[in-house]
């Protein structure tokens, strides 16, 4: 049995476009972020993270990707400064064992406000 408001139309398919809309709307942020990326100066890698409600609220752990982190940040703790578009600045510590940014990520997140499905351009 198929349940639905408007006949002829199931709800699983309402369900599944109501995702697609939401897909739509999460991805906007991350394509504005691709296309700054896109036009920064390549000698400075960068990457683009999506917030996930983790790295906004609770534990406000920020995640960064491995391959990133091999490849261009220290191996050992460290404190890295954030530097929004302002250059205001933000102390954060790294943890490379754990492949993120700990102390210091909770202010800059609640100082911008970030909330889930917002982008941000890291190099």
């Amino acid at each position: 049995m198929v349940v639905s408001d408007q006949p002829g139309t199931p709800s699983s398919y309402k369900r599944k476009q109501a995702l697609l809309d939401d897909d739509k709307t999460m991805r906007c942020p991350k394509e504005r972020a691709e296309e700054v990326r896109a036009n920064l100066d390549p000698e400075f890698p960068s990457f683009v993270k999506t917030m996930l409600p983790s790295h906004i609220s609770g534990g406000f752990w920020l995640g960064i990707p491995s391959q990133f982190c091999k490849s261009h940040l220290p191996k050992m703790d460290a404190t890295m400064t954030l530097v929004n578009e302002n250059q205001k600045e933000y102390p954060a510590r790294y943890l490379p064992r754990k492949i993120g940014l700990s102390g210091g990520w909770r202010g800059f997140a609640i100082a911008h406000e970030l909330v889930e499905g917002d982008a941000l351009v890291f190099r």
